[in-house]
């Protein structure tokens, strides 16, 4: 597994990153993961934009953990950066050692790392 492999490539290298082809697979099925190992912090609505792939994620954290397309509602809080770092994030792997530069807007990434402590 793709994510896995980033786990033991990471000991020897800080700066690896999950294989830009796994990340272009496994990114569209974030949402069935987060549901699964996403763990609500309260109210939170996130519109996510990655690059590398590109798309544009809806996040909810209220009662549930929600993660889909982003249907273009209007969202208080912004989260930018790499859809690598954002397949670690949701996997429980984006700690602050090896976190990209991204852009955050009305949400704290610890609240996120919080939300997906990893499985």
């Amino acid at each position: 597994h793709a994510v896995h492999t980033w786990d033991v490539a990471v000991m020897l290298d800080p700066a690896a990153t999950v294989d830009a082809a796994a990340v272009d697979l496994l990114i569209d099925g974030l949402g069935m993961i987060a549901g699964f190992a996403g763990k609500p912090t309260g109210p939170a609505r996130i519109h996510i934009t990655t690059t590398a792939p590109d798309p544009e994620i809806a996040l909810d954290l209220g009662d549930a953990v929600n993660l889909g397309p982003w249907d273009g509602e209007s969202r208080p809080a912004r989260l930018r950066l790499p859809a690598e770092a954002f397949l670690r994030l949701v996997y429980g792997r984006l700690d602050p050692a090896h976190t990209p530069p991204l852009e955050a807007d009305g949400v704290d990434v610890d609240t996120l790392r919080a939300a997906f402590p990893g499985f």
